[in-house]
């Protein structure tokens, strides 16, 4: 399917869409990724988390070319990243990720579709491990998201898309861009610099800014790995809503081994499951369905 086919479907109005991360309700419930709080029973946890149960086109999903659109972005150019050099972000582990937020949200643009297209800002950036997303089955270590809105998180009218990155370890430094040796740096390569980078944020709460981050980095990966996989998904965490369009770099940025487990440290294992094929049934309802049916036949017997 070519893109000018699937841009209609991405770009349709949302309504009533909660924004993501950090700029949830705080009357939120207690969410987790594992055990009785996790993904699997989200659902159970308010009224407000359903979809998370019930919708059919939810996030992450495996990407494949059944699942979604393959796009040559070189030749298409759907996608449009105008990101500066560099900017300034606050950063913070929020609980659930370690999320930064750009202190002049209007400074970074997203363009989806022909001739420039609708209009996105960047909100904010958080970090997955492993992967949400998969690719023809395989995960990768480190996925990030950039979350972009069309206007304000509290008009109804507004519009989400995400743009997503798999990293791929590298054993030194060699190889990572400075985005990354910023947020995790380390020494000669090899060791996480003490007191610098992601790696402190070990609480939740605990909050540090980056200067001049090197931002630029993101649109000159797009533009060395133009190949994109997108759909008609939804927010990875609660309420699930869905509406948001997906664009993922099929192609890995790299992250130093020690980089990584500094990170890992602090984010341990905050990854949904992967969903079912956009349209089809929710996959905790088909669990459900199942275990009822068990239950019919094991009462008839």
């Amino acid at each position: 399917m070519r893109s000018h086919l699937l841009l209609p479907l991405l770009l349709t109005p949302t309504l009533s869409l909660s924004p993501p991360h950090s700029k949830r309700s705080l009357t939120d419930p207690h969410w987790t990724y594992t055990g009785s709080t996790g993904s699997l029973l989200w659902h159970t946890l308010s009224p407000t988390f359903s979809t998370c149960a019930t919708g059919q086109h939810q996030s992450p999903i495996d990407l494949t070319a059944q699942t979604g659109t393959v796009l040559d972005n070189a030749s298409e150019r759907v996608v449009q990243l105008s990101y500066p050099p560099c900017a300034d972000f606050r950063c913070k582990n929020d609980g659930h990720t370690v999320e930064c937020l750009p202190v002049d949200e209007g400074a970074m643009v997203m363009r989806v579709g022909e001739q420039g297209g609708k209009e996105y800002h960047l909100t904010e950036f958080h970090w997955h491990t492993p992967s949400e997303h998969l690719v023809a089955g395989r995960y990768y270590p480190l996925e990030v998201h950039f979350v972009h809105a069309s206007g304000p998180a509290d008009d109804p009218s507004t519009q989400f898309a995400v743009f997503g990155i798999f990293f791929d370890i590298t054993p030194t430094a060699a190889g990572t861009s400075d985005f990354i040796q910023q947020l995790l740096p380390t020494s000669f390569g090899r060791l996480p610099v003490p007191g610098k980078g992601l790696a402190t944020l070990g609480e939740p709460g605990v909050e540090i800014g980056m200067k001049n981050l090197r931002i630029g980095d993101i649109p000159a990966h797009l533009a060395s790995a133009p190949k994109l996989h997108t759909y008609a998904g939804s927010l990875t965490t609660p309420p699930c809503t869905e509406g948001i369009s997906w664009f993922v770099v099929d192609a890995p940025m790299r992250v130093g081994l020690e980089g990584y487990r500094g990170l890992k440290s602090v984010l341990g294992f905050n990854a949904r499951f992967t969903q079912n094929t956009p349209g089809g049934r929710n996959l905790v309802e088909l669990v459900r369905s199942a275990g009822e049916g068990r239950e019919r036949r094991r009462r008839r017997n």
